[in-house]
Order: structure tokens, then C-alpha cells, then sequence
């Protein structure tokens, strides 16, 4: 039997060797976390889009592959459909460095775009099968919000993706939009303009969707002015503050029959869909 000093002696150098191999082992997987994160960062770009007259909009995207292949919204890269120039932004300064890029697909359905950027490989994101999204589950926002970018262009920080963290609230599945679903959750990671296109990404890093949009205010039905000749879905605009507002009826877009009790109790939800311009 050991006495109680070689007992204390033993117990000191045997707790001294685990918590030595637990500060390599928290150490391994903090870098093997910061590599992580550093792919991650690495693999979201901003968009730039001319829209001519000397207007242009902003937007994030996200890498799928190394071959050169992001994935962003519809309404980011829109305006490009028609010809106006497209540019992944590599860098502003202390040099001004810019790529062509093609437009792949796009759904205005389900908001969504898939873009070519030639001669700019980038690390591509694991992307989350929608199963494995659950509500309270925690996420991270990552993009290029435009209220970051108040010192220019010139500011190093102008290239840095922008994180904002939060949880999953709801899911939801919109039936139909032009007979295709269209599967959104509700979160409550801050998103602003120009997070759009960029990913949301859960605790592994693995993307599990795409920043679409935000909730600004519900208000009660404000009196409208109607547009002639516009569809029957939007019901008309109303001026908020010095922003004029369309109001479209989403029943009525996706074909669906809104209860009686709806119409009595009509709210209008003011979203933002996050893009700059």
C-alpha cells in the first residue's frame, strides 16, 4: 500500500498529465475551430452589380465548390439579367480588384441564383440536408451588411464578412408560388441590407439557408392609395415616413382563399429584402 505522501505525489503527476493533454487537446480543436471558421469567412464574397446612371447595388454570396460556383439571391443579381455588368469583389484596397461573373440559374420562385466567377476559386461551404434543421437550433448570419461600410470602401474592414448569431424560431413551408414550394424558417440572427446571398450557417459550420429577408414592423391596414392597371394581388401603396410602400396581397399572389376572419383583421408586415443600392 502507498503511503500518503507517494499517494499525494502520484495523484499531483498523474492529474498534472491529464490537464496537460486536456490544454493539447482544447488547443487542437480550437485551431482545427478557427480553421473552420477561417473556410468559412473565405468562402463568402460580395457582389456588385451596375445598374447604369451611376446607381449600383450591393450583395453577399456564398462558395458551393472550388470550381468557381456561388450560390446568392435572385433579387441580388436581378438587374444583371438584363445586361447590367455583374463583379465579385476581391478587394478594395490598398488595390481595386474585381471578377466578371456569369449568371448559372436563377429562380425569382425561390429567390435564388447560382453565379460563375472564372479565375476565382474559393473554399467551398458544406451545405446542411434541410432535415437537420430543427427549431432552437443555433445559427450564424454572415454577409456584407451595407451599415458596416459607413468609412468606404478604403477601410480594410470593408472586406470582412460580418456575424451576427441567433436562433431558430420557426419553420415554415409557403404552398405555392407558381406551383413550386418554397421551404423558410424564421430566425432572429440581425440581418441588413446587403446580407442578402449570404449563408446562414449552423454550430458545425454546415449551411442550412440563405438570408432572404427581414420583419421591420406589423401595423394595421393603413388607408391606400390603389394603382390602375397593376395586378389585382397588389392592393396599392401607403407612405411611411418619406418611403412609399406597395402593398401585395401574398394570398392572392399564391393563389390562396383567405378566411373571413383575416379580411376583418388585415395587418401589414413592412419586410426589407436585404439588398443595398
Amino acid at each position: 500500500m502507498l503511503s500518503n505522501r507517494k499517494t499525494f505525489s502520484y495523484m499531483k503527476t498523474l492529474f498534472l498529465f491529464i490537464a496537460i493533454n486536456v490544454f493539447i487537446f482544447v488547443s487542437q480543436v480550437n485551431a482545427k475551430n478557427k480553421d473552420a471558421l477561417d473556410k468559412i469567412y473565405d468562402g463568402v464574397i460580395r457582389l456588385w452589380v451596375d445598374e447604369g446612371q451611376g446607381n449600383y447595388s450591393l450583395g453577399s454570396a456564398f462558395s458551393i465548390n472550388e470550381d468557381g460556383y456561388f450560390v446568392t439571391n435572385h433579387h441580388v443579381i436581378a438587374s444583371a439579367l438584363s445586361g447590367n455588368e455583374l463583379v465579385a469583389i476581391e478587394s478594395t484596397f490598398p488595390t481595386q480588384v474585381g471578377h466578371p461573373a456569369t449568371i448559372v440559374w436563377s429562380s425569382a420562385e425561390k429567390d435564388l441564383a447560382i453565379i460563375q466567377v472564372s479565375g476565382w476559386q474559393r473554399p467551398g461551404l458544406t451545405l446542411a440536408l434541410s432535415e437537420h434543421v430543427r427549431k432552437r437550433q443555433h445559427v450564424t448570419s454572415i454577409g456584407f451588411p451595407g451599415a458596416s461600410d459607413a468609412f468606404g470602401a478604403d477601410n480594410p474592414g470593408f472586406m470582412e464578412p460580418k456575424t451576427k448569431t441567433g436562433t431558430i424560431s420557426a419553420l415554415t413551408t409557403v404552398l405555392p408560388v407558381n406551383n413550386i414550394n418554397v421551404g423558410l424558417f424564421e430566425h432572429d440572427a440581425t440581418i441588413n441590407q446587403g446580407s442578402s446571398g449570404g449563408p446562414l450557417v449552423n454550430e458545425c459550420g454546415w449551411v442550412v439557408g440563405i438570408n432572404v429577408s427581414k420583419v421591420r414592423e406589423i401595423i394595421k391596414m393603413p388607408v391606400l392609395t390603389e394603382l390602375p392597371g397593376t395586378p389585382s394581388f397588389i392592393e396599392g401603396i401607403f407612405d411611411l415616413g418619406d418611403v412609399v410602400i406597395p402593398v401585395v396581397n401574398l394570398a392572392s399572389w399564391m393563389g390562396i382563399t383567405s378566411p373571413p376572419e383575416a379580411e376583418e383583421e388585415k395587418r401589414v408586415i413592412i419586410t426589407v429584402w436585404s439588398k443595398v443600392s
